[in-house]
């Protein structure tokens, strides 16, 4: 390794050297518990089925400059609740609203609480960390 060529490695931590999914879901899955969500989806699976390609849509949303952060925060678990509304809960908007936001909080915490680094990371990333800053 030539580390002349080089004067630091920026590292991507969601699923480069990091387990974000696997932090996701386990967040997610907590989440359904705690929000009693079995009430508004038979299980996990269905809830996560409206869940994520609605999150992929906002994600695609915030890249083009069309949502900020903390719409795409709110929207992604306001959707999920929306679609179960149509068919089991009924909750006001307002309280549809709060729930939201109350997830949309529990989930940057759980994701943080949850990660952890993919297999196999800790080595490469001591070897950079002698040689460049990371």
């Amino acid at each position: 390794m030539n580390c002349e060529l080089y004067k630091s490695v920026f590292l991507d931590w969601d699923d480069t050297i990091g387990d974000f999914s696997g932090a996701a879901q386990k967040a997610l899955r907590l989440m359904f518990r705690k929000y009693h969500l079995e009430d508004f989806y038979s299980n996990f699976e269905s809830f996560f089925a409206v869940y994520e390609p609605y999150n992929l849509y906002v994600w695609q949303q915030y890249g083009l400059g069309r949502m900020s952060i903390p719409e795409l925060e709110h929207a992604r678990f306001l959707h999920p609740l929306i679609e179960a509304e149509k068919s089991k809960i009924s909750k006001t908007s307002n309280q549809l609203n709060a729930m939201a936001d109350s997830m949309a909080a529990d989930f940057l915490q759980l994701t943080t609480d949850n990660f952890a680094l993919l297999p196999d990371v800790v080595e490469p990333v001591k070897r950079l960390a002698q040689h460049y800053p990371l």
